[in-house]
């Protein structure tokens, strides 16, 4: 136990030469395949992804125009929506934000998802045979738990994404269960939940299962400080090997920013927080540019005729 303690603690004063962090962007996995790698600490790493428009999004067929994609439910129709709360526009879905919320949380409910990427699960599946821990740090909150798990499972390798095909040994949510911070004492790769991070005053609770962290759109630099304090405590006596440094990717540039000022003083962790932009110009399409107006009436048109089956077919919706 001593030797194992004196590691632990020279591994923590290691890392205090050269913690703290930076910011930067990539285009795909496999541009992140070479930032984690170039790290050249893979049992120390640990790789923080945000799910969606990051790990995944909603259905659009590879070379498929803007048209032909869906964005009823991605995080640029949410970002529409609730820019047209309060406002008299007849694609308006919602009354207020908390409904918003309600109709979200049905099209995850409703949806499959594909990958944003196709090298992504090779990508996660090499990185972790190496030794780096994976984790899915996601602004769906716990009501999106069970539609989160079911999609990750339907996700295996490129073959079959978007296809349903990754069921069995080989899904994403395997991969990530498997892979994942392992607290107290190393048992589960995840905690009791839901639960309030850090005890802090006006936070919301928290869901941690299976490699992956509901935070409800809670600041994603806080939450993950929380969670390695507790992964710190809860392997103190029977520890894991330490994390060290932290590869954050995230496609909403805000989130990236969060990260970046909560650790940049850091003399614990060495973190490199990423903008993922390869969807930069496929969500500005929804509303910039010439083609916003047809994709704008395409995902109207679609909710309308969910909205419509719901009403005719259920006698009472969750949604109305």
């Amino acid at each position: 136990m001593k030797k194992v303690m004196t590691t632990l603690l020279v591994s923590l004063f290691s890392a205090q030469l050269w913690a703290g962090a930076s910011m930067g962007k990539v285009d795909s996995f496999a541009a992140l395949e070479k930032t984690v790698t170039a790290l050249k600490s893979p049992t120390s790493t640990l790789l923080v992804m945000d799910d969606d428009d990051t790990l995944t999004m909603m259905a659009c067929p590879d070379g498929a125009a803007a048209a032909d994609c869906q964005y009823l439910g991605g995080p640029a129709w949410f970002s529409w929506q609730q820019s047209l709360l309060g406002t008299d526009s007849p694609y308006r879905v919602a009354g207020s934000f908390n409904e918003l919320l309600d109709i979200a949380n049905v099209l995850f409910a409703l949806n499959r998802m594909s990958y944003t990427d196709q090298n992504i699960y090779p990508v996660l599946s090499k990185l972790s045979g190496s030794g780096v821990r994976l984790l899915v740090e996601t602004a769906r909150g716990d009501a999106n738990l069970n539609a989160t798990e079911q999609q990750f499972a339907l996700l295996g390798d490129s073959s079959g994404q978007g296809s349903g095909q990754g069921s069995g040994q080989g899904n994403l949510l395997q991969l990530l269960a498997s892979n994942s911070l392992k607290i107290w004492s190393g048992r589960q790769p995840g905690l009791a939940a839901p639960g309030l991070p850090c005890h802090i005053p006006g936070t919301r609770d928290v869901t941690f299962q299976n490699g992956i962290y509901y935070l409800g759109g809670q600041n994603k630099g806080v939450m993950l400080a929380c969670l390695l304090i507790q992964f710190e405590q809860g392997n103190l006596f029977e520890p894991s090997l330490p994390i060290s440094h932290i590869v954050f990717i995230d496609d909403t540039l805000e989130n990236v920013q969060d990260v970046y000022d909560y650790f940049r003083d850091s003399s614990r962790y060495q973190v490199t927080a990423l903008h993922y932009t390869a969807l930069e110009k496929h969500k500005a399409a929804l509303t910039k540019g010439p083609k916003s107006q047809g994709l704008q009436d395409m995902a109207n048109s679609r909710w309308q005729a969910l909205q419509s089956a719901m009403k005719a077919n259920l006698v009472s919706p969750i949604v109305r």
